[in-house]
């Protein structure tokens, strides 16, 4: 963990090299497999960037603004996070009378969490979000609208183009290469 609790370059790149790449290289065994993950500038250092190529690792990072159609932890998971953790309390509550105090915080969390982020929910978050199996239907005419956004040092709406429509539109035209793959090619 961070000094202020947030991600940084290295504990990113301890992730990957330590629990992404050692948890999925049996499975992939050596061949491209893909890790999908939010555009912050701290998951793509060089260092990050040139040990995913050494293992064959694709990252594709999401643009901003579009977790709500993207991103399986947003569409599935903490969507069934949020319901859980409302029935654990009412639970809670009705069976001692009273609130969720800080002694009993994390076994309430704890059992929400256990019944929110099982195997069936993660698969439920790729196929929701089109992602694996690939289907591009699942992104909605309305949520490829582009963004209404209004500046601050203007008196006029400006519309911003739409980051889900560009991450959809990348998504089906490239197909990489052998010559993409190579880690030499980097």
């Amino acid at each position: 963990m961070s000094e202020n609790g947030w991600t940084d370059q290295e504990l990113c790149k301890e992730w990957i090299e330590k629990i992404f790449e050692p948890a999925t290289q049996e499975k992939a065994n050596r061949e491209a497999h893909t890790l999908f993950m939010d555009g912050h500038s701290s998951h793509f250092t060089p260092e990050i960037i040139e040990f995913a190529m050494r293992w064959n690792i694709s990252i594709i990072g999401y643009p901003p603004h579009c977790t709500h159609a993207l991103q399986g932890l947003d569409v599935v998971c903490f969507a069934k996070m949020k319901h859980e953790l409302k029935l654990e309390i009412n639970t809670f509550k009705e069976t001692y009378k009273r609130p969720v105090g800080k002694a009993e915080i994390m076994g309430v969390f704890g059992r929400a969490f256990i019944r929110a982020f099982t195997l069936e929910t993660a698969k439920a978050a790729f196929r929701a979000t089109g992602i694996h199996p690939f289907d591009q239907t699942v992104i909605t005419p309305e949520q490829m609208k582009p963004a209404e956004a209004t500046s601050i040092r203007s008196s006029f709406a400006m519309t911003q183009t739409s980051p889900v429509k560009a991450i959809i539109e990348s998504f089906c035209t490239y197909r990489p290469t052998t010559f993409d793959l190579s880690p030499s090619h980097a």
